[in-house]
């Protein structure tokens, strides 16, 4: 996306960067994580709670629970925050808008460009679609 995000190390803050004034505008979020897809939408991690930006003005809950959230290429994944779903990985399903568990506990993940997933398991790294 054409969009640039930082979360402020004092406050967590969620800031955009405005191509316009060359600044970072404060949104008034606090935020744990944020990812801005492939569609230019913005996802937030607020209090384990899962946010998506509607592109114009209105913030929305969406299911689940997370820590993280990452995008990439045509991909969107979060790290699972709760009970027997902890430290899981789901990808968002953007036809049925659900998350799907992708069957792995992982510490840390990431997706490239070329829609790889790529995580952090015990202590190796691996990489699927």
């Amino acid at each position: 996306g054409s969009k640039v995000f930082v979360i402020g190390v004092e406050n967590e803050r969620l800031y955009e960067w405005s191509y316009k004034t060359n600044e970072w505008v404060n949104s008034g979020r606090i935020v744990q994580s944020v990812a801005v897809d492939f569609n230019n939408s913005i996802w937030t991690i607020e209090g384990n709670n899962v946010f998506r930006y509607d592109g114009k003005s209105k913030w929305e809950k969406m299911p689940g629970l997370g820590k993280a959230i990452m995008a990439g290429g045509n991909k969107l994944i979060a790290i699972a925050v709760a009970g027997d779903d902890n430290d899981k990985l789901f990808e968002w399903n953007y036809k049925t808008n659900t998350w799907v568990n992708a069957g792995r506990t992982v510490k840390s993940a990431a997706v490239d460009v070329y829609d790889n997933i790529w995580t952090v398991e015990g202590n190796s790294i691996y990489s699927f679609q």
